[in-house]
């Protein structure tokens, strides 16, 4: 105390003393950490297909690939989302030794608008529409028949939400169900280069259950199981008599994973 007294005395006559004293006694506020809006993620996706076709039955089958996506969000502001996933793989046939070779490439945009509510405003729920288009390339090879190629063109207009939930400051749980409202779906067969197949318009639905793990502010890991139902209608071509030119409706069920690396800034 009586230091302190004497330090404050000396400073009375030296005004460049009495400055420095000011960092010594006087306690300086912390500094808030720079908000992150951007994030980009990128992994590997794994999915199990199971394949209803009339006229050549049943398939079972996976494929491996990845992704990966750029978002923009703000807390009770604009959500962006732009991502790409490709994958291959093949499929079988349940009582033949049919194969189905597969690629696929699905680009996808989002635009919605975040709403926060809990603590700091943790949680949010986020409504969306955008654009999709899913390209896939099958390589057929039924039995007692030619090696074909079919190529699908499906555009979408996607619609739903994200709701992600925070059981603490580092671990979180949410649910998203996307509506994917097909705007148009061709077909395009080796046999018939240069012509397309307009097939019935069939909707599409996706629903994700993403659990992320905060490791750092700029650093996440997150690990998404998903459900995925596709499907392409028949052919709109017909004959004379009304009867189908070929092109047989086909339901897709699958189920699968992603496991995402965020890296915020």
């Amino acid at each position: 105390m009586i230091f302190r007294t004497l330090l404050a005395a000396i400073a009375l006559s030296t005004p460049l003393l009495a400055s420095d004293l000011d960092h010594v006694f006087v306690k300086h506020k912390e500094i808030a950490p720079k908000e992150t809006y951007s994030q980009i993620n990128i992994g590997p996706t794994y999915q199990r297909y199971q394949l209803e076709a009339d006229g050549i039955g049943e398939f079972h089958g996976y494929t491996w690939g990845g992704n990966a996506s750029y978002e923009y969000s703000i807390p009770k502001g604009v959500y962006i989302n732009l991502g790409i996933s490709a994958g291959a793989g093949d499929l079988n046939s349940v009582v033949g030794t049919s194969t189905i070779s597969q690629i696929e490439f699905l680009y996808s945009q989002k635009i919605g608008l975040n709403f926060s509510w809990g603590r700091k405003k943790m949680h949010t729920f986020t409504p969306f529409i955008g654009f999709e288009y899913l390209w896939w390339r099958q390589h057929l090879a039924i039995t007692d028949f030619e090696l074909l190629r079919y190529t699908y063109v499906k555009p979408y207009l996607p619609f739903g939400f994200k709701c992600n939930l925070y059981a603490n400051k580092h671990l979180s749980f949410g649910i998203n169900y996307t509506y994917l409202f097909a705007i148009v779906t061709y077909l395009e067969i080796d046999v018939t280069i240069g012509s397309k197949w307009f097939l019935d318009r069939k909707n599409d639905e996706l629903l994700e259950f993403p659990v992320t793990l905060k490791i750092r502010d700029w650093l996440h890991a997150t690990a998404t199981p998903f459900y995925r139902s596709v499907k392409m209608g028949a052919s709109t071509a017909v004959t004379d008599r009304g009867l189908s030119l070929g092109i047989q409706p086909e339901s897709y069920q699958i189920w699968g994973g992603k496991i995402d690396v965020t890296l915020r800034f």
